[in-house]
């Protein structure tokens, strides 16, 4: 390979990992908003089965001595 060749190559790719690194930026933030919208949703539904179901009837208090 040329000089030149090996050179337009070397660009062509500098080129194409630019775009690349572009678009992992752009999955990246979508991801992280995802993941806080999953995380608002979790606390909603734990809001929702609380009022639901109240404490859990099936737990021990701590004081009652038993393990």
């Amino acid at each position: 390979m040329s000089t030149v060749t090996l050179h337009d190559e070397n660009e062509r790719m500098k080129a194409l990992l630019a775009q690349t690194q572009a678009a992992l930026s752009v999955h990246q933030a979508a991801l992280a908003t995802s993941e806080e919208a999953r995380r608002r949703l979790e606390v909603i539904l734990g809001e929702l089965r609380w009022e639901k179901f109240g404490a859990k009837s099936e737990k021990l208090r701590p004081d009652c001595g038993f393990r």
